[in-house]
């Protein structure tokens, strides 16, 4: 275990005394200091355990969402004592604790100890927690067991670090961009170029590309805020929205053609097929990268980075998701993989690549955690721009017309099928920490309706920059313990000295 771990102790309030003199008896001492008369300090092979006694599954979980324990130890011995058989407290506490709102803020199962009365009811409540995942029992805690436990279950391995950015067009990538920099910011010697994986699709393949490279989100920022100071070139609309003259053209010619002596159903088809595959070439936009790219200390091929990075893209004939930098796809050039990825039809045009069109990753995959995690990812920082407007006024979606309602439901099918997946990689991973960032209340206002707000981009900066600060000063003490098992350390207060709205 660490040195010094602080270890939640759950227990029925007519045991509480008993259990204090257990720990006493096994060496335990009470900290100085008023607020330290629920807690009892053991030492044990070079290793200080602090135990914080809790009686009350409800003040356990409101705990749990405001400190980080290394484990949580609950103590059933006094329900099992009685002789009318009561309702378990390891059970009803592990029925409360796998369900949460947000799954990133579950307390891992893996970490969770129940400490049973030996007795005949003994095999039928470790059969019933084995079967919620609990990660272990003992019989008697202070004789060394417990300990021992503790120390099976602590992985002294932290694995790799993960950045998986989802897309959701020119907001989305401001909106991850803002909260790269909040993290940033409040990362103490490091930085979110130091991380070990970066996965992106869509507009998340665009900073993916440039995080793994070692460009700053300072940098990228400022190449959008017109920074003299920035390493990265303008980022202009025309990079962006470049016109598919040719394919109008051509789509035009076939409809005149098409159009003399037609029925209503043949011209109604021959219109729906005359509308562009992409308004935009995103040529421009793949130029840009290859330039950018092929800078001095950077690389646009996948096998020379120093850092792991994986986009995603979308086969767009067999609706299968192919990761780019991996095997047989590891040779092509990161700005052809990061154009493939970000291909939202009908924006922008496929791009063919070795004979197959590609689209947006995000038609098949939201992110690709589940591939950081396969690459040996523990720790794993997700941003997803891609949240649908939740208002409470009837007729709101309605009333902003055609495109908007449509983009609101399609956010909708893509979030519902990211939370799906998210819960089930939490569940299926309890060792892995999964920290996830995503707009919240009125953030997803200026986040809704068009994707192309380029010209807002300096708002929705900072917004996304105060969301990811608000957040990481909400569960800072979680997220500290969190980040600091995997060797960052968090500081309480962003090192930028200046108000947030005028970050960018």
């Amino acid at each position: 275990m660490k040195p010094v771990s602080d270890i939640l102790y759950v227990v029925s309030d007519e045991a509480k005394n008993r259990v204090r003199k257990e720990m006493e008896g096994a060496g335990g001492q009470r900290p100085r200091g008023a607020r330290s008369k629920d807690w009892v300090v053991i030492p044990w092979k070079g290793v200080t355990c602090r135990f914080h006694l809790i009686s009350g599954i409800d003040e356990a979980l409101a705990q749990l969402v405001e400190h980080y324990y290394s484990f949580v130890v609950v103590d059933d011995r006094a329900a099992s004592a009685r002789k009318k058989t009561p309702t378990s407290l390891a059970i009803t506490f592990m029925e409360r604790v796998h369900y949460s709102a947000d799954p990133d803020r579950r307390y891992p199962l893996s970490r969770i100890i129940a400490v049973l009365e030996k007795g005949k009811d003994l095999a039928d409540r470790s059969f019933a927690l084995g079967r919620m995942r609990i990660a272990g029992f003992v019989a008697e805690p202070f004789s060394g067991a417990l300990f021992e436990q503790m120390d099976d279950l602590y992985d002294p391995d932290p694995g790799k670090t993960a950045i998986c950015l989802s897309g959701g067009g020119v907001e989305g990538f401001l909106f991850e961009l803002g909260v790269l920099k909040a993290i940033n910011a409040h990362l103490q010697s490091r930085a979110v170029t130091d991380f070990d994986i970066y996965c992106g699709i869509s507009a998340g393949a665009i900073l993916s590309a440039f995080l793994a490279n070692g460009t700053e989100p300072e940098d990228m920022a400022g190449a959008l805020t017109d920074s003299s100071q920035s390493t990265v070139a303008p980022v202009t609309p025309q990079i962006i929205f470049d016109p598919n003259v040719r394919e109008y053209g051509a789509r035009l010619l076939s409809l005149a053609k098409n159009l003399p002596l037609r029925g209503i159903n043949d011209l109604i088809s021959n219109v729906l097929k005359s509308v562009p595959t992409g308004f935009f070439r995103g040529d421009a936009l793949q130029s840009f990268l290859e330039q950018q790219l092929s800078e001095a200390g950077r690389t646009d091929d996948f096998r020379q980075l120093q850092r792991e990075l994986y986009i995603g893209a979308t086969e767009q004939d067999s609706s299968a998701h192919v990761v780019f930098g991996a095997g047989q796809w590891a040779d092509v050039p990161i700005s052809a993989a990061v154009r493939a990825s970000t291909a939202l039809t009908p924006f922008f045009e496929p791009l063919k690549i070795r004979g197959r069109y590609f689209v947006d990753g995000q038609y098949t995959r939201t992110s690709n955690f589940h591939l950081a995690v396969e690459r040996g990812a523990k720790l794993v920082i997700i941003v997803d721009p891609l949240v649908p407007l939740r208002v409470q006024e009837p007729g709101y979606v309605k009333r902003k017309g055609g495109v908007f309602a449509g983009l609101q439901a399609l956010k909708a099918v893509i979030h519902t099928r990211f939370m799906h997946g998210f819960q089930a990689a939490v569940e299926a991973h309890p060792n892995v920490d999964f920290v996830l960032f995503r707009p919240e209340g009125d953030d997803m206002r200026l986040m809704s309706g068009s994707p192309m707000k380029y010209n807002i981009r300096v708002e929705i900066l900072n917004m996304a920059y105060r969301c990811a600060v608000r957040k990481i000063q909400r569960d800072y003490e979680i997220l500290a313990g969190t980040f600091n098992k995997h060797g960052y350390t968090l500081q309480r207060h962003p090192r930028l000295r200046m108000a947030h709205r005028s970050v960018f």
